[in-house]
């Protein structure tokens, strides 16, 4: 993915400033698709100060990625829009509740509540949740158990492409080859 100004990361940065101490955020992707954006996110992150607590990475191959995942507690995009969401399933899949918008089809792939949450797009909302999971183990590992069961509950690439096969052939009135 890219650093862009639908993603939120400037509202999570935000939030960042009033989240608990212990709290880290990691942002992965690519800073070339709104470089004036990206610029401006790190600059926000050097002027108030965060830098201890916010860590930019580039895109990162799929190994750096798998680690990063691994040892991450819970996956945060506060997107303006997300066509379907993909990254919400890419964290599900290592165990991250997701937290998303209430905008875009984030709620197709959240359920709020169960594996995640869907919060209105401020950094306040952010702060609440991201500290609640901060401090309630329990509600995060039940959360994180979730995550995977709905993860695991998604149709595989191979079924996704039998079913949009079947679904035009369907609809060009022809029999299944």
């Amino acid at each position: 993915g890219n650093v862009t100004y639908r993603k939120g990361l400037h509202i999570l940065l935000e939030a960042v400033k009033d989240l608990k101490p212990q709290v880290k955020v990691d942002v992965v992707g690519g800073l070339t698709a709104e470089p004036r954006y990206a610029y401006e996110m790190e600059r926000y992150v050097l002027t108030h100060g965060l830098s201890s607590r916010v860590a930019f990475h580039l895109s990162l191959e799929y190994e750096a990625l798998t680690e990063k995942l691994k040892n991450a507690h819970v996956m945060v995009v506060p997107s303006s829009y997300e066509g379907f969401g993909i990254v919400y399933l890419e964290g599900m899949c290592f165990g991250l509740p997701a937290i998303g918008t209430t905008a875009g089809a984030a709620g197709e792939i959240i359920t709020h509540g169960e594996d995640g949450y869907l919060v209105e797009p401020t950094a306040d909302r952010l702060v609440d949740i991201i500290n609640e999971l901060a401090m309630d183990r329990k509600l995060l590992t039940r959360l994180s158990i979730n995550a995977i069961k709905r993860y695991k509950s998604q149709p595989t690439w191979a079924e996704t492409a039998r079913n949009i096969k079947e679904f035009l052939y369907d609809l060009a009135g022809e029999t299944k080859r």
